[in-house]
């Protein structure tokens, strides 16, 4: 089944009470848009429109601000849109997706108070409001305790705690000449290495970071005796990231591949399929999607599942690989290593330390026995 995944750039538990109101309100206007914003004040009913590149967005009213990029990915992970910055563009979720996550390790440079971002002003319902660009506070980030900040390298000191760092309130901030000497707490924002960065600009929150956690964790719980419950749980957390709703099938399953292959043949078989479907043909494929009956056979409501965040979708993908046994910890009890995608019967890693222990085991064994 195809995705609906709702990416936020302030990304947060769906069951954070504001953020769920929020999100709640945005799906009970939403019509199929690219983009939904959530601003403050926004009229009610929300402003729809279509921006000069073709993208449908919406304003609705919410708590607090945020923006929502909407795009679909089908069962071989092609999106649609494709995801861009100014200088990447992702077409395809990779095949790994969580276990990239899990192993990548972001990191810290001190957050920006504001960042400025395009946002639509003058809203009123059935007019295309203009973009201004606007200074946006950073949300609340992670916090560590300093002694010494230097801005110029980028240089925090950080001391050394006994039982873990001390609980530290968001609101705390310092500017850097008034921490010297003292031990404060400083926000800062994290750098996720590619992918992530493409979904996360400003560093994401605290949220994600405590996913990052949490996944480690969900593995490091994985054996052969605990295997079903591991999965039980990741089913149960899953549940609170999704939802079961229809989308249009030319989004769900047809552009997503169609928009990102760069396989010439498989986008040929792709629109023959779809002529195949509705029974007429085309010269090209400008020519085919024209036609009012393909129009309205790519308009047929599909069972697709939303996934609420980039959190959700890893989520989704762990799920499926702990379902499929795709990921499993090495047998090896003085091991432990994770093994994606093992061969066949593989019950061990191929680690030379792992492959050294079993021989020395081996070993004690057959002399016991001799």
């Amino acid at each position: 089944m195809s995705l609906q995944v709702w990416s936020p750039l302030s990304e947060q538990n769906p069951s954070n009470t504001d953020f769920a109101r929020d999100l709640r309100r945005a799906e009970g206007y939403y019509q199929g848009e690219d983009r939904i914003w959530l601003i403050r004040g926004a009229p009610d009913p929300p402003c729809r429109w279509v921006s000069d590149e073709g993208m449908k967005q919406c304003a609705v009213a919410s708590e607090a601000f945020n923006v929502i990029d909407v795009f679909y990915a089908d069962k071989n992970g092609y999106v649609c849109p494709p995801i861009t910055d100014r200088k990447k563009t992702l077409k395809r979720i990779p095949e790994q997706f969580s276990r990239m996550f899990v192993e990548c390790k972001p990191t810290a440079k001190l957050r920006p108070k504001s960042y400025l971002m395009d946002v639509p002003v003058g809203l009123a319902p059935n007019q295309k409001p203009q973009m201004k660009r606007v200074s946006i506070p950073t949300a609340p980030g992670p916090a560590v305790n300093v002694t010494h900040v230097n801005e110029g390298i980028y240089y925090i000191h950080a001391p050394q705690q006994k039982d873990g760092p001390a609980p530290l309130s968001p609101e705390v901030e310092d500017d850097a000449g008034s921490i010297e000497g003292k031990e404060k707490g400083i926000e800062y924002a994290l750098q996720w290495p590619e992918p992530f960065d493409l979904f996360w600009p400003t560093g994401g929150g605290a949220d994600i970071l405590f996913f990052h956690g949490e996944m480690r964790e969900i593995l490091a719980m994985l054996n052969g005796r605990h295997h079903d419950r591991v999965l039980r749980y990741l089913e149960d957390l899953v549940g609170e990231f999704t939802k079961q709703v229809t989308a249009p099938l030319g989004r769900a399953d047809v552009f997503p591949e169609l928009r990102s292959t760069t396989y010439e043949e498989r986008r040929e078989a792709i629109l023959d399929e779809v002529m195949d479907k509705v029974c007429v043909r085309a010269r090209s494929e400008e020519e085919l999607l024209s036609l009012p009956a393909v129009q309205t056979y790519l308009e047929t409501p599909v069972p697709v599942t939303r996934v609420y965040g980039i959190v959700g979708l890893l989520l989704l993908d762990l799920q499926r690989h702990v379902a499929t046994r795709t990921v499993i910890r090495c047998k090896n009890p003085n091991c432990g290593n994770l093994i994606w995608n093992p061969n066949g019967k593989q019950q061990y890693c191929e680690e030379q330390e792992c492959r050294r222990t079993r021989g020395r085991e081996r070993t004690r064994r057959s002399r016991r026995k001799s």
